[in-house]
């Protein structure tokens, strides 16, 4: 719901149905993992979230939306090269 703040370490981990993800808007970090090996085509991420670091190997990937709020992404920078 509208309440998470936090996705936790390897929340989504290998959850190739995953294609499309509604995330809070009071959604503050995306811990590491978090959504490591999944088949996310699209994400946006929220205005309200300031920590990233959990897209290793996220290779389908083809759309991000960064929101103005994000100061840290962590190693895995990839799918936001491609933003």
């Amino acid at each position: 719901g509208d309440k998470v703040e936090v996705i936790g370490e390897d929340a989504f981990r290998d959850c190739w149905n995953l294609k499309d993800i509604r995330l809070s808007d009071n959604l503050i970090s995306i811990e590491n993992g978090a959504f490591t090996d999944c088949g996310l085509l699209s994400i946006t991420i929220p205005d309200s979230t300031t920590t990233v670091d959990g897209f290793s190997q996220c290779s389908n990937i083809k759309q991000v939306h960064i929101g103005s709020g994000v100061i840290s992404i962590g190693p895995h920078r990839r799918p936001f090269l491609m933003s």
